[in-house]
Order: C-alpha cells, then structure tokens, then sequence
C-alpha cells in the first residue's frame, strides 16, 4: 500500500490513464478513517486541494502534502475529481497509510514477521514450485500487511484465552446494584487473567471520585490465577470491611445499612496489572504461544496467498495423457483448526481462564 509520512513532504500523483493531459480542473481532498477531512501542518483543511500538472510520457497531476504532526497512523482515503473526465473508479477513492518515518512500534509483539516467515511460512522448504512462487509474490509486496495479520492472531489469542500476552495496566469501574452488599461485594473477578498485581482497590462516588474507603488493596487476598479479589464478608457492623468504609465517609454507612435498596454508580475503582509477562517465561512456554499464533495467522493468511487453497484440484491433458493436481492443504488447514481448538482448552484450564464465576 502506499504510503503518506507523518512530518514529512510527500507527493501524491494521480496515477489515471485517462486523466493524464493538461490543461484540466484536477482536484484531491482527504478523509481520515472517521470520515473527517484531515489537515495539514498548518492547519488546513485538506478538501479541494488544486493539483498541478506534470509534463511527460504521459503527463500525470500530483499535489503536496505535509501532515498535521499530531494526527494518529491510520488509512486514509483520496478522493480525485476532474470537472470534465471521469476518474476511474480505482482511484474513487484511493487508500494511503499514513504513519511515521521509521515508526519504533509500541505493541508487544510475540511473533517477529521474519521468524514467521522463516519457520512458518517456509516458502523455499516446501519443494513446490507454485507454493514458492505464489508466497514469495505475496510476501515481496505485501510485508506490512503480514505483520498486520500477526497482529491479529496475536488479539485473536488473547482474546480467545482472556489472556494478555505482556504486561497491561488496567481500569475498573463497576456499580454496586441492588445485591447483597454485605455477602457478595467482598469478592470481585477482573475481566483479563492472570493478575500480576492489584495495585489500587476503592470505593468512591462520583465523577469526582469523593472517597467512600481507602485505599485497601493490600488487604485484598488475591488468587492471581483465577482473577478474583476477597475480603472478610461484613455480615456484621464490627467487620474490618465495614470498619474501612465506614471510616472515610457518612455514604459508606448508608451503602451498609441499605444493602438491598440502593445502587450507586461505579462504585469500585479498581486499578491492576495482569497478563503474562512474556519476556519471562521459560522457553517452553514461550515457543507454544508463538506456535499458537504463527498457526492462527496461517490459518487465516494461507487461503490468501496459495492458490491451491482457492482452486483444490486442476486437470490438464496432453497428448491424451491427463495430468491433475490436488491440494493437500485444505485437510492441513483442518488439521490447524482441531489443533487451535485443543490447544485453546488446555490453556484456558491451566489458567482458569475458561469460565467467569465466582461462588459467594
């Protein structure tokens, strides 16, 4: 895909055949992914953007552009318009992506693009003259779109597993509704497993956070594993629960005395760090997640780039004698498919990460 660099000077060409001779009306505007015109670096809104004609063999219209540093990486849309042709629809519109010179990628990646493609995709292992011609094709103009699609069987595992593969800081807010606050609300289960550490555990009201408790994560016991954050259950007024809420703020005692006739808006705020930490795991460990996510993105990527996958069978006769090809790799990609499955059980049963509940 082309390319458009944030800081940068670049020069967008309209590549038309048809409207490639001077003298016309060639304009260009550019929406962001929202749907909103973008601006450039002096704050400009970047609509009906006149192009300027270059002479040649043929000649072809382009225009200049500087983006607003401050604009995120995303695709972007070019809409081309001649007063008096008709820009074919390949250019209606043309996609860019727009992103840094350079960019030092902020992701947590588990799987590197190369070792996927050394040890996974493996076009020269292959013996198969299509396999190697119909990869290497795909894979010399289509690099960043492979590491795209890493990406994304990367979200798709944890996703799948509710498990985040590296270090991730995260926020909750939760209501207290109409349960019983006294015998349910001393235990809470974090929606992303395992918990590295509870860092924060309070209960506020309000947009402006007015306190209701302390600060009481560090007497949370805390099963990492399974997620789940405890208390002493407060069924009476003298439990330390009650104690620590009650101590702050006049609320907290009304939150007690009505516990089955109230609800009070995000009442938990609770602030903690979990997944799995990935850069220290043992090997072992590591190179089975790596398996689990180079096999989903082949799942995904091998029906794009092998067209055996798409056309399973051909028949050519020469000479009377009939010659036929059959693809193997639809049964391969089954395999894959049974395979991720078990695997995702398994994990999900080492890390009780299969079902939510919490038993009061």
């Amino acid at each position: 895909m082309k390319q458009i660099i944030i800081g940068q000077s670049n020069t967008i060409i309209l590549g038309s055949p048809t409207v490639n001779i001077p003298a016309l009306v060639v304009t260009a505007s550019i929406a962001g992914e929202d749907g909103t015109i973008i601006y450039d670096n002096n704050n400009n809104p970047q609509t009906g953007i006149a192009c300027t004609y270059v002479p040649g063999s043929p000649g072809y219209y382009q225009f200049i552009l500087t983006p607003d540093p401050t604009l995120p990486n995303q695709y972007l849309r070019i809409f081309w318009n001649c007063t008096t042709l008709q820009v074919e629809d390949i250019y209606s519109p043309e996609s860019y992506s727009l992103t840094q010179a350079n960019p030092i990628s902020t992701v947590g990646e588990v799987m590197p693009v190369d070792v996927f493609l050394n040890d996974y995709i493996a076009a020269t292992s292959k013996l198969d003259d299509n396999y190697i011609d119909a990869v290497t094709a795909y894979v010399t103009n289509n690099r960043a779109a492979i590491v795209n699609k890493l990406l994304a069987a990367q979200g798709n595992i944890e996703r799948e597993l509710k498990i985040k593969m590296f270090k991730t800081s995260d926020f909750i807010n939760r209501d207290f509704y109409m349960q019983e606050f006294n015998t349910e609300f001393w235990l809470q289960q974090t929606d992303w497993r395992p918990i590295i550490s509870l860092d924060s555990f309070k209960l506020s009201y309000g947009q402006d956070d007015f306190p209701i408790s302390m600060d009481i994560s560090k007497y949370m016991l805390v099963d990492k594993k399974m997620g789940t954050m405890e208390f002493l259950p407060t069924v009476s007024p003298s439990e330390l629960y009650t104690a620590l809420i009650t101590g702050v703020s006049a609320i907290g005692i009304s939150i007690i005395a009505r516990a089955t006739a109230s609800r009070i808006p995000l009442l938990f705020r609770i602030q903690y760090t979990h997944g799995l930490d990935f850069p220290n795991l043992d090997p072992a460990t590591k190179e089975s997640f790596r398996n689990a996510i180079g096999r989903n993105c082949l799942i995904n990527l091998l029906p794009i780039i092998d067209p055996l996958i798409r056309n399973p069978s051909t028949s050519l006769s020469i000479d009377g004698v009939s010659k036929s090809t059959t693809a193997g790799l639809r049964d391969l990609l089954k395999t894959y498919q049974e395979e991720e499955t078990r695997w995702i059980q398994v994990t999900q049963r080492e890390y009780g990460s299969g079902v939510d509940m919490i038993v009061v």
